[in-house]
């Protein structure tokens, strides 16, 4: 996160420290660590006009998903992951190996989310515009 960032999540009081969920930690001296959240207006509805294609965010309590829908094939869930600030992780399956695509979250001078920007292997400023 940039130095702005950081400082306004310290004066609301947010933490990242949680206690580690993701693996097994009862053999290990640390039970907690840093993670990092992904943006809470980031669920929604996102369309690419180049792709005709519509991404669905969903949260849940374990984190967020995504679905999509297009013209030629319907995918997903696929998990989400935060990577910093407004930047994410889409994982998707593959066949001999886990792929991924980042996206970053676009906003407007208001802070307001507007759509997203994905790369990925193939994938270069793929842009979804957020619907809903």
């Amino acid at each position: 996160l940039d130095w702005n960032t950081n400082a306004r999540g310290f004066q609301f009081g947010k933490q990242a420290f949680r206690e580690v969920t993701l693996f097994d930690v009862e053999q290990q001296r640390a039970k907690t660590a840093a993670e990092i959240d992904l943006p809470p207006d980031l669920p929604g509805t996102y369309r690419s006009e180049e792709m005709a294609a519509t991404w669905t965010i969903t949260a849940h309590p374990g984190g967020m998903d995504l679905t999509i829908a297009g013209p030629h094939a319907n995918a997903g869930p696929w998990p989400l992951e935060a990577i910093q600030g407004d930047i994410i992780r889409v994982w998707t399956p593959g066949a001999l190996y886990r792929s991924w695509l980042d996206a970053r979250l676009i906003r407007d001078e208001a802070g307001v989310a507007t759509g997203l920007l994905t790369n990925g292997n193939r994938v270069k400023n793929l842009s979804f515009r957020k619907l809903a």
